[in-house]
């Protein structure tokens, strides 16, 4: 079972409200179709799913969450990967996803 993905152009995105603001990559829908259908066993709360994510030199554990209005995950960015890697809203990044 292949449960690696490559973004190899990601766009990051920034998302407010008034409980804070996060930074985010949208899984585009082919990859999240595929991850889905690999991982309809292994969802949790919320319907996401347990990944490894790396960009750059930098990889951390953390979940995809399903966004219905898109059709696809969100992969959110913690600040200190967006700091060590230098990353801001629109920042166009390359990704490496892989299913826990």
């Amino acid at each position: 079972m292949l449960n690696r993905f490559t973004l190899p152009t990601a766009e990051v995105f920034k998302w407010s409200q008034d409980q804070g603001t996060w930074y985010f990559v949208a899984v585009p829908r082919d990859i999240s179709n595929e991850i889905r259908a690999l991982s309809h066993d292994r969802s949790a709360a919320w319907g996401s799913i347990k990944v490894e994510a790396q960009i750059g030199l930098t990889s951390w554990r953390t979940s995809l969450f399903p966004d219905a209005q898109k059709g696809c995950y969100l992969l959110p960015i913690k600040k200190l990967v967006r700091q060590s890697e230098n990353i801001d809203d629109g920042t166009s990044i390359e990704l490496f996803l892989r299913i826990l």
